[in-house]
């Protein structure tokens, strides 16, 4: 793998990987980089979902029903052994904001933001294009802050916006991957991917970037559940389907789904109804807040069993953020 692929696969595998609903598409990390040329030797950070980003390993299938865990590298042939997990001081809860719809949890806060993540991602670029310059190939790589168009998450537990379904139903909003700003690099022949490849080598050991192996010793072998798969979660589903067919609206027809059956091929008008319909039981059960609120006690729960691999994820991220700052404003570069 490349110093450029591994940037790429770290960037999935710090991305927040989302539950595993039907209706969610997984994350769309986009590194906001355009790239042109010729050959495709380099790629942009562009997940089919996630990270999970920030953050999920690259290119990795969707998480399953029991697998919503923060970031993942290729598993260990041996599952890790956990010391007996610490209790938090207070039950975890989840807020969700009610002008955006955000949800915080404990993943929310503890993997990598986006903004760091373009932090890191600018400083790599810089050093790369400036490597380029010294080749003789400065205007192969011309060097631009890392800005991400960030997408949708405030749906990770269904259509919650009224307005929005009114909009356009059950549609997500569309997200140009390439939405953003960044650098742009063309790679138009051998001897140009020839000077890039080195370059990687020589700006890697400068600290920007974190290798995304450097968990597989401690992190765990089984992720947080995701609550519409707990037995409580179950319960809150239930209340909410049981309203959904109270007024006539066919409930969801997979384990996990928080979609009413069949809604996606149905006309705008009629996902409208359903759709205020659905948002109403939603507010009526309190399923958001209720399996957010589940969420956030599993996702705790797991940092507590894991606080070797907590250690090692924030020290990492923290060395590679300073390094980044650090070169950064040596440029004269801010990125508050």
């Amino acid at each position: 793998m490349s110093h450029d692929e591994a940037f790429v696969a770290h960037l999935k595998n710090l991305e927040v990987p989302p539950p595993p609903l039907p209706i969610d598409r997984r994350r769309i990390l986009a590194i906001g980089r355009r790239r042109r040329g010729t050959r495709a030797a380099v790629v942009s950070a562009v997940s089919a979902v996630a990270v999970a980003g920030l953050v999920t390993a690259a290119v990795a299938a969707l998480p399953g029903p029991d697998y919503a865990a923060p970031p993942a590298t290729t598993p260990t042939a041996t599952p890790t052994t956990l010391p007996a997990p610490e209790p938090s001081a207070t039950p975890a809860h989840a807020v969700i904001d009610p002008i955006t719809g955000l949800v915080t949890t404990p993943f929310s806060t503890f993997l990598v933001s986006q903004h760091d993540l373009d932090i890191m991602g600018s400083a790599w670029d810089l050093a790369r294009s400036r490597c380029m310059a010294d080749a003789g190939y400065a205007d192969n790589f011309v060097f631009a802050v890392q800005r991400t168009a960030l997408p949708d998450m405030s749906r990770p537990y269904g259509i919650w916006n009224s307005a929005e379904v009114r909009q356009r139903g059950y549609a997500e909003p569309q997200l140009d991957p390439y939405d953003g700003e960044g650098s742009t690099i063309d790679i138009s022949s051998a001897a140009v991917e020839a000077a890039l490849d080195s370059c990687n080598d020589q700006v890697w050991p400068m600290g920007f970037i974190v290798d995304p192996t450097s968990f597989d010793d401690s992190k765990p072998a089984v992720g947080a559940e995701f609550a519409g798969y707990t037995p409580e979660g179950s319960v809150v589903i239930a209340e909410w389907t049981a309203c959904l067919e109270a007024h006539d609206v066919a409930p969801p027809d997979e384990e996990g789904s928080l979609q009413p059956a069949g809604v996606l091929s149905m006309s705008l008008e009629e996902q409208v109804r359903i759709g205020l319909i659905d948002i109403g039981c939603k507010e009526s059960t309190d399923l958001r807040q209720r399996l957010a609120d589940i969420d956030a006690v599993n996702q705790q729960a797991y940092l507590d069993s894991a606080p070797a691999y907590v250690a090692a994820y924030t020290a990492a991220i923290e060395s590679a953020l300073s390094a980044s700052r650090a070169y950064l404003e040596a440029a004269g570069i801010d990125m508050p």
